[in-house]
């Protein structure tokens, strides 16, 4: 519904295959204040907004955690730009630019596809 403050939380998901490999994908999800206040959230679906293939190969600290990112931190650049701060593999950190990670744009003011 237009007009309805929102909760944005950043966070990551997290998988264990079976070959004893950490997967860790940096996610968003969006709650509306007036669900979470009137204790109405039952189930939240994450967003993905950033696997290790989004950022630059770098060193690992072992191939278990390779496919390691770890969402810090969401930094707003301008309107519906994001700019994201993650650790990779244990061993850096990297950045990316995102557009609308928590999905708050309508339809009215989507960026025009190329």
């Amino acid at each position: 519904r237009e007009g309805r403050a929102w909760i944005g939380l950043l966070g990551h998901v997290a998988l264990e295959d079976r070959n004893k490999t950490l997967h860790y994908a940096a996610c968003t999800y969006k709650i509306s204040l007036e669900d979470l206040l009137d204790g109405q959230i039952h189930k939240i679906c994450p967003q993905i907004i950033a696997t290790r293939a989004c950022f630059q190969s770098g060193p690992v600290k072992s191939e278990a955690i390779r496919d390691i990112v770890f969402p810090g931190h969401l930094e707003h650049i301008k309107d519906y730009t994001y700019r994201l701060w993650a650790g990779l593999s244990d061993t850096r950190i990297g950045t990316i630019e995102l557009d609308d990670p928590f999905k708050l744009r309508t339809s009215e003011t989507a960026a025009p596809t190329r």
